[in-house]
């Protein structure tokens, strides 16, 4: 009884260790700032950046720059009430999650366990019918023409594609307003959405965080950008 008493105390010894060294790299991954000399550029093309307090997504203008996301991302998926949607909404993450969890109250522990390992991903697509606002976790920036081709080549890059070049849908339905794609890459508790959103703003010449598997740390690079 002892012996098990002293082997499940070093498990649990173990277990507080990695989550301790997992915060801690997260934390400082989050203060390291990658592109810190970003600037906006003041006629450019304005996207958001936000999170509904834990995923970050891009939010993109349906036509910029001679890119139709509308041709990328079939309209015909989706409810006649997008055909006028002048934005879209592009996250990235754990395609089980995405596919079981439809409100946070469905969140099952199992779910949550199995996307702490590698595990298929898929991409969320939205049209938006309202002009974004920004508030506490919706941040507006101007990018350049340049800086935007990179983010939507990054983005285009995270779908995958079937023999005849075109995005895989992760059910088959039509959907009003969302829809799922199947993505490229596995999700895990070491690259998460928040790291898929980092990366794409690293692409773009965005400032971002170095490494952060939370929203926060995005949002705490982002916030202390425009408050330079």
């Amino acid at each position: 009884m002892k012996q098990i008493l002293k082997t499940l105390k070093a498990l649990l010894i173990c277990v507080l260790i990695v989550i301790i060294t997992y915060l801690s790299a997260a934390i400082l991954g989050s203060i390291l700032i990658v592109n810190r000399n970003f600037t906006e550029t003041e006629t450019g093309i304005p996207i958001y950046i936000t999170s509904n307090g834990v995923h970050t997504s891009f939010i993109l203008p349906t036509e910029a720059d001679n890119f139709n996301w509308k041709k990328f991302v079939p309209i015909s998926d989706f409810s006649p009430q997008c055909l006028h949607s002048k934005y879209i909404c592009f996250g990235w993450g754990n395609k089980e999650f995405y596919m079981n969890t439809p409100e946070w109250k469905n969140i099952r522990l199992k779910t949550l366990a199995r996307a702490a390992i590698p595990s298929e991903t898929a991409l969320s697509v939205r049209y938006l019918n309202y002009q974004p606002q920004e508030s506490e976790n919706t941040l507006r920036l101007s990018i350049s023409a340049n800086q935007y081709a990179e983010l939507t080549s990054y983005i285009a890059s995270s779908f995958q594609f079937d023999s005849s070049g075109n995005i895989i849908k992760s059910q088959n339905k039509t959907m009003q307003f969302e829809q799922f794609y199947n993505g490229l890459g596995h999700y895990s508790a070491f690259f998460t959405c928040n790291n898929w959103t980092a990366d794409g703003m690293k692409k773009a010449g965005i400032s971002a965080p170095l490494w952060s598997p939370f929203d926060k740390g995005i949002l705490y690079v982002l916030k202390r950008k425009s408050n330079l």
